[in-house]
């Protein structure tokens, strides 16, 4: 029998993935099929959205690795949760800190690429993650992310991840921190096939404006419509998109046996976030949940000389 197990760590929970098994054979047994997205890689224990967190948690067997991209001011898609540097992760180029009342003036729409990524990112200790490793990273293009990726994957031979992207964008940011909804998502459907990714992707986004934008110029990507509404069931909150999407990502709190059975009904993935508890896991677990993002994609925490952070 596969299952996953888990380890407690201080106060949190991570996950024991492949106890005892190999991934492929846990994916074979159906009834315990459960893919665990590394959230922002492997924000537990490793800087997020960076390089090495991603590859940590791919070459530790996470099927899918799960990220957020906003747009440079050359067009680039930038991986990142903010479109600012925050001054809870990122610093100066010379180290210097980022006061809260200045991150939101560093513009990454309004940065270069190449400009982007002389901040330093990782080496602050996270007020809500202090099991995190401090790595001295940068924020990465999607681009350049995908490459080292597919590069080792010919060199070690290991099985690609698929890829879970999220596209953030707000109302109130048009034409301050990305391009309005249109643009926005002709850009982004542009650069997404210029990049080339080789395995499965998903493009999530809380903004009903962009997927409905990218359906007219991919119909056939995979969007998931991502929500923490919690005045609106599944079926209201779907019903703000003009088309039928892949798929549905609710925050766990929102999940129960309801929302499970409403997507196996009408055919949708459901993509759930961000579980790092085992109780929440094993709930979701036992209600028909297979698709699980969560900030503990690996079975503990990595040395800081542990040779899978060599890229």
């Amino acid at each position: 029998m596969c299952r996953y197990s888990f380890l407690k760590t201080s106060s949190k929970y991570c996950f024991l993935l492949l106890a005892a098994l190999s991934l492929n054979n846990c994916m074979s047994e159906q009834n315990n099929n459960i893919r665990i997205h590394g959230h922002r890689g492997c924000r537990g224990y490793l800087p997020e959205n960076s390089i090495p967190g991603f590859v940590y948690a791919w070459k530790k067997g996470t099927p899918v690795l799960e990220l957020d991209v906003v747009l440079s001011a050359d067009s680039e898609l930038i991986v990142s949760h903010d479109p600012f540097m925050h001054f809870e992760i990122c610093a100066f180029p010379d180290g210097t800190a980022i006061t809260e009342e200045q991150e939101g003036s560093l513009n990454i729409f309004k940065m270069r690429a190449a400009e982007v990524g002389q901040f330093q990112c990782g080496t602050i200790v996270h007020p809500r993650f202090p099991e995190q490793i401090q790595l001295r990273t940068y924020k990465p293009m999607l681009s350049e992310l995908v490459r080292i990726v597919d590069s080792l994957s010919v060199l070690t031979g290991m099985n690609l991840p698929a890829w879970n992207i999220e596209i953030k964008s707000r109302p109130e940011w048009d034409n301050v921190y990305h391009p309005e909804p249109l643009e926005y998502a002709r850009i982004f459907a542009r650069k997404l096939s210029e990049i080339k990714i080789k395995s499965d992707v998903y493009i999530q986004s809380f903004d009903p404006r962009v997927l409905n934008a990218l359906h007219q110029f991919g119909p056939r990507l995979k969007l998931v419509y991502l929500s923490e509404d919690t005045d609106k069931d599944a079926r209201t909150k779907l019903s703000e998109l003009n088309f039928k999407p892949y798929g549905y990502s609710p925050n766990y709190a929102l999940v129960d046996q309801s929302v499970v059975s409403y997507c196996t009904d009408h055919g949708l993935k459901l993509f759930v976030w961000t579980v790092n508890d085992e109780a929440e896991f094993e709930r979701l677990r036992s209600i028909g949940v297979r698709e699980i993002i969560t900030d503990y994609p690996v079975k503990e925490k990595p040395d800081q000389n542990d040779p899978a952070l060599n890229i």
